[in-house]
């Protein structure tokens, strides 16, 4: 697992949050486990700032995707028809 100690160190914290937001804290720690290899090639980095920059890599990977499905869903409108004089 990636960063596993300091994933410990959020044991606390995650026990603190409602139930659903362990979820999703979960979901992030398991996603960031992808970028162990990359975390593992700069070990000038803080382990905390290795775990951050997988976490935003994700996130903004998400928000591209969204942003996507919008563009996608807005080039499926149809425009309404002009309102003819009666």
């Amino acid at each position: 697992m990636i960063l596993l100690p300091e994933q410990d160190a959020f044991t606390h914290f995650r026990r603190a949050l409602r139930h659903s937001d362990q979820v999703i804290l979960d979901d992030l720690l398991t996603a960031v486990q992808r970028y162990q290899s990359a975390a593992a090639c700069t070990p000038q980095a803080l382990p905390v700032e290795n775990l951050l920059l997988a976490l935003l890599i994700e996130e903004h990977k998400e928000v591209i995707r969204l942003r996507n499905q919008v563009s996608a869903l807005h080039s499926l409108q149809v425009s309404p028809p002009a309102l003819q004089n009666e």
